[in-house]
């Protein structure tokens, strides 16, 4: 009789409303909380998205899980959004926004976990964000180099981003579209990319200018890299220098340096 009723405690105590489960945070770090508890998830810049996992697992038995995981609306930070919480077979995923125009600091909100099938009262954790700036770092190698005309040069840029947050950037130059065409890239949250970016020089001759790297979320750039191509000539490109920018001669010879180009573009 007393084995039955040791059996028979755990669901009494659900039934009674005072069972005591755990959360069991997945992502971006990995701790078991006691209901009431807090957690420090990591920094993040402003205008990025936190996307975090919660197991549906509680601890308190197989046959106990949460069924839903909700951010309290009422405890996120002004300007902050709550996306909806997305339920899996064995964990929920959430995800919370933070404005782009974020001043720097730490900052909290609860999440409530419930079992909508069992007489549990919802229990309550509070995560903890540090937002900062400066969490995109990037390097540039060979900063300086030669090529000829129309052979690519490629400069290798490697892109960190520290945040628990992934980050959409733009790598762009203040060359002409022609010679680079700029371009997108999302870096996951505490991870490294790198990009061989391939510069088509149209005309000879030394050319400076600059690849940046730039938010596409709040528009701030990060970096900035001064950059040179010593472009050296060859025949066919002597000639179609001037579909790309004109050197100087005497207007009156325009036409002969067009009708050279369009030949030389017919060479293979």
């Amino acid at each position: 009789m007393f084995n039955r009723v040791i059996m028979l405690l755990p669901a009494l105590l659900l039934v009674a409303g005072i069972a005591s489960a755990d959360v069991f945070v997945l992502s971006p770090t990995e701790q078991q909380l006691k209901p009431g508890t807090s957690i420090v998830l990591g920094s993040m810049q402003p205008g990025e998205t936190l996307v975090f996992s919660i197991a549906s697992k509680s601890g308190y038995g197989e046959s106990f899980n949460w069924t839903s995981a909700m951010v309290s609306a009422e405890s996120l930070p002004t300007g902050w959004q709550f996306s909806g919480s997305e339920s899996n077979p064995t964990h929920f995923v959430l995800k919370v926004s933070v404005p782009p125009a974020q001043s720097a600091g730490a900052y909290s909100f609860k999440v409530k976990m419930a079992n909508s099938s069992r007489n549990v009262s919802e229990e309550e954790i509070t995560m903890t964000v540090f937002v900062e700036n400066g969490l995109i770092k990037s390097s540039l190698e060979n900063a300086k180099q030669e090529t000829l005309v129309n052979e690519n040069a490629k400069f290798l840029l490697t892109i960190v981003n520290s945040s628990i947050a992934e980050h959409s950037v733009l790598i762009g130059s203040t060359l002409p579209r022609y010679w680079f065409e700029q371009l997108s890239a999302t870096v996951g949250p505490k991870s490294t990319m790198q990009f061989s970016l391939e510069v088509n020089p149209r005309v000879y001759g030394d050319r400076r200018f600059r690849f940046f790297v730039q938010s596409n979320l709040s528009g701030n750039v990060f970096k900035s890299f001064d950059s040179e191509l010593v472009v050296h000539p060859t025949l066919k490109g002597k000639y179609l220098a001037p579909l790309y920018g004109f050197p100087a001669f005497s207007p009156n010879l325009m036409p002969v340096y067009l009708i050279n180009s369009f030949i030389a573009s017919l060479w293979k």
